[in-house]
């Protein structure tokens, strides 16, 4: 019976003591200095794009060990998406950033580009980030960011992606065909007309 109730005893100390450990650990991982720049100019606060901008994302990513006595934290990867933006379907980013280790109080800079789809919705969306290490002793480090990006389109807006002329020397009697693909990218719908 002594050897028993000292096994429970044994168990339940290592249990504890192993929460505490858990406990103090805790998630070592931040993300700081978080902007966004829209065609190469910073948001005001918010994320608002059109259809075709080029949005940036850049962060740095620290390791908050203390440097006496803490862990590096190693095969970092950073993954991100906008939920929903591309027809229903998430858009990734263009290239996804290297893998990186941090030691102790040591930080490095990601910087993440999405092309808007030219078709997208007049509304907002998620754009979800996931950074997520290892420590030298096995325990694994997430840390997520979420903000909004606010799809913000014309009323009336109509691009013109291509003007060709089927013949490009004409003469007085001659005739030529022109050819014009026109996308509607505004909130309403439009009725052209070319003549």
């Amino acid at each position: 019976k002594k050897t028993t109730i000292l096994t429970i005893g044994a168990v339940l100390a290592l249990f504890m003591i192993s929460a505490v450990l858990a406990q103090t650990v805790g998630n070592k991982l931040t993300i700081t200095k978080f902007k966004a720049l829209v065609n190469g100019d910073k948001d005001s606060g918010t994320i608002d794009v059109k259809p075709e901008d080029k949005l940036e994302i850049e962060f740095d990513v620290e390791n908050i060990f203390p440097k006496t006595g803490g862990l590096d934290i190693e095969d970092i990867e950073v993954t991100s998406f906008i939920d929903g933006i591309d027809d229903d379907d998430d858009l990734d980013p263009t290239d996804d950033p290297a893998g990186f280790d941090l030691e102790p109080q040591e930080n490095d800079n990601v910087n993440i580009e999405f092309e808007i789809p030219l078709e997208v919705e007049d509304k907002s969306f998620d754009l979800k980030i996931e950074v997520k290490g290892t420590d030298t002793n096995g325990t694994v480090h997430t840390v997520t960011e979420e903000k909004t990006v606010k799809v913000d389109k014309e009323t009336h807006e109509l691009l013109l992606r291509k003007a060709d002329l089927l013949t490009s020397n004409l003469k007085c009697s001659r005739n030529t065909q022109l050819d014009l693909n026109i996308v509607n990218i505004g909130t309403s719908k439009e009725d052209v007309v070319v003549r």
